[in-house]
């Protein structure tokens, strides 16, 4: 799945409002994603609840160690 494909299915989130997703090097995997995302104003979204999420769609592969780096911020311009 590629940065923007994640990208898009992160952005469905009800809570999301934008979100940028990076390759970050691994040594086991070689690159693993990584989301900055940022809440929108009211909501609350922690990393478990992205992961999750995104763990809910079959095609989209999630092992049982790190699988994503991410960081979830508030921002109340959106």
């Amino acid at each position: 799945m590629s940065p923007s494909e994640l990208e898009g299915l992160i952005l469905t989130h009800p809570a999301v409002a934008d979100v940028a997703v990076v390759g970050k090097p691994d040594s086991l995997a070689g690159e693993l994603p990584m989301a900055w995302v940022v809440t929108k104003p009211g909501h609350t979204v922690t990393e478990t609840d992205i992961v999750n999420f995104v763990a809910g769609y079959p095609f989209v592969l999630i092992c049982t160690t790190k699988t994503m780096y991410i960081c979830c911020m508030s921002c109340d311009f959106f």
